[in-house]
């Protein structure tokens, strides 16, 4: 039994050949392992019930030339439960190591909240943002690896936890690469590093040439280097940052959505399983575990350097083949073996494991728009900047007059964030990827809300294969509620979009995992009602709320006037006139950052 175990000590008085008692099993690290990649082996006198014991595990091999077994770092556990009292050890931290591992064991068959009751790092850092226990678990899982799987279920905040572990790293990797799968989240993790550290980041590629930003980062203080996973497509990118990491220049490698690097053949997962494997320190993250098809583990496994197979012997190993030529894949075997090997590198805590009670959990993801998005946003911009000068009375104020004209300039500079006048959406393309990467996956339930009722049509148009619903002012209230109705209880139903106005208050839909915003109102309050439409009595899931920001828009601005209002509710001159929720003095610092940038989008 587990309980049995005494992880304190092995019976192993001495590292004396001498004392080691005749059926004593030596323990030792494999200097030439031949099946597995982080390998041990077992040697002992031949005992017939000790070698029908390590039989029983499910990783091990015999070496006939030397009479030994040879075992994973994986089966260490199990050997230290097994043979507890018999076990000799020749190096002294391999017996700590065994102990260790033992009591991380018997700590992980606790709840998670039993488990993380008082837990402390354990190492001396210095935190800028205040970690949850569950998040300090991941930091003194990242400890003591050198390549980690982090899995934790989306809104945990695994950007949070790698950042305070490579932070926590500096001294031995020198830089940090952090690889976005998704290309808008480069703007959100320089963001995040700044929030969550006192570390300097640099997008490269952003303004100048890679390359050039390359030579540029390496040569300063600045720590965090962050790229697309599309450039890496580029020889002569990949090439030079291949030469970096493996001078140990760039010593950490982040693959943030670490599942767009699953396919092999791809020239994204060819780059980074080929040419980012020899980095120091590696963490893939995903928020969604990889469990449905081994074969898309493989490449990543092999990234991390966590498995000693190629692509076929992993095959061979796990799926069942057959059918037409016998190259289809008719099933999966060996799961428990592959299981207890991702246990060694992968951490995975669900909201649910770690939360008491559901928070809002907010995030923003900053949007690039595309070139006919930014034309159209220019010509706006270009439009509202030649009116401004009118709109000024002799102290500078706008005149009171001019107010609704400039705000509905504003919607239309709104409507241009959102792709209503362009083919190209880039908002709504992004929303689509959240849903079906993120959420589709685990059946969980989205809202989401914009100003506009052209952009719900686009949504519901975009998102048309998952059945969504959609609210509007055009839709009877008793429509709305039939609606809200298949929305809790349909499992064919899990979208719905509607407009803050006709959707943001007096409805109940707490089945929602997720409150997006493709854009927000003016009013803090009624944004804070729209997403209340989830966080409610009865919320059985933490509630992401996530904001869809174009970068150097005016978004920017308004994300800026809604976290001053977020001390004090309101902060309007009249909540119930034109400008929805804007007080002059707020309207004027819109128009003066929307001079400041009109030479961004060119």
């Amino acid at each position: 039994m587990v309980s049995s175990v005494n992880v304190s000590t092995f019976d192993n008085k001495s590292n004396n050949k001498e004392h080691k008692p005749y059926n004593a099993i030596t323990l030792k690290k494999a200097v030439f392992p031949k099946k597995f990649t982080n390998a041990y082996v077992l040697s002992f006198n031949y005992d017939a019930s000790t070698v029908d014991l390590i039989k029983s595990l499910s990783n091990r091999t015999y070496v006939p030339d030397t009479h030994e077994w040879e075992i994973p770092e994986s089966e260490l556990v199990n050997v230290g439960k097994m043979f507890s009292n018999r076990l000799f050890f020749e190096d002294p931290s391999l017996e700590k190591k065994v102990v260790a591992l033992i009591a991380e064991d018997l700590t992980s068959c606790l709840s998670a909240k039993d488990r993380l009751h008082g837990i402390k790092p354990e190492s001396d850092f210095c935190f800028k943002t205040k970690p949850l226990p569950h998040q300090i678990e991941a930091f003194n899982y990242g400890l003591k690896r050198h390549q980690l799987l982090l899995c934790d279920e989306q809104g945990l905040g695994k950007t949070k936890e790698s950042i305070d572990i490579t932070v926590n790293k500096k001294d031995e990797l020198n830089k940090v690469l952090v690889v976005c799968g998704v290309n808008s989240v480069r703007f959100n993790w320089a963001q995040e590093i700044s929030i969550h550290s006192n570390e300097k980041s640099i997008i490269l590629g952003n303004e100048n040439d890679v390359l050039a930003d390359l030579e540029k980062w390496l040569n300063d203080d600045t720590y965090f280097g962050i790229i697309n996973i599309e450039k890496l497509r580029k020889t002569e990118i990949i090439s030079k940052i291949s030469e970096y990491v493996k001078s140990q220049k760039i010593g950490g490698v982040i693959v943030d959505e670490v599942h767009k690097i699953k396919n092999p053949k791809t020239q994204q997962g060819k780059a980074v399983a080929n040419n980012l494997r020899d980095a120091k320190f590696k963490i893939g993250l995903t928020g969604t575990p990889i469990t449905n098809n081994p074969l898309d583990l493989w490449n990543i496994l092999n990234w991390l350097g966590a498995t000693r197979d190629n692509y076929f012997a992993f095959r061979n190993k796990y799926v069942i083949l057959g059918g037409w030529e016998g190259k289809q894949v008719m099933g999966f075997k060996n799961l428990n073996n592959l299981n207890a090997d991702l246990q060694q590198i992968m951490l995975r805590r669900t909201k649910n494991d770690v939360i008491d009670l559901p928070p809002k959990i907010y995030k923003n993801e900053y949007i690039e728009l595309s070139a006919q998005e930014k034309k159209e946003y220019k010509e706006q911009q270009n439009h509202i900047s030649m009116i401004i000068k009118k709109i000024e009375d002799e102290n500078g104020d706008i005149k009171e007059k001019e107010v609704p004209n400039i705000l509905g300039l504003l919607i239309r500079l709104r409507e241009a964030t959102s792709g209503i006048n362009s083919s190209v959406k880039s908002k709504i393309e992004r929303l689509v990827e959240l849903y079906t990467e993120e959420y589709l996956p685990l059946k969980r339930k989205i809202i989401v809300f914009t100003n506009f009722t052209e952009t719900v049509k686009d949504v519901v148009d975009s998102l048309a294969e998952y059945n969504p619903l959609f609210v509007t002012g055009n839709v009877p209230l008793e429509e709305r509620q039939q609606k809200v109705n298949l929305f809790q209880s349909s499992p064919e139903h899990n979208i719905i979009v509607g407009t803050i106005g006709a959707m943001g208050t007096g409805l109940t839909l707490n089945k929602a995992s997720a409150v997006i915003f493709i854009d927000k109102s003016y009013s803090y309050a009624d944004n804070l009602q729209a997403e209340d439409r989830a966080h409610r009595i009865g919320t059985e899931h933490s509630v992401n709320v996530i904001s869809l920001i174009a970068k150097n828009t005016i978004d920017e601005n308004i994300e800026s006037i809604l976290a001053n209002k977020k001390e004090y509710f309101d902060k309007t001159v009249n909540t119930s006139n034109s400008n929805n929720g804007l007080s002059k003095k707020e309207l004027k610092k819109i128009l003066n950052n929307l001079i400041k940038q009109k030479s961004l989008y060119k």
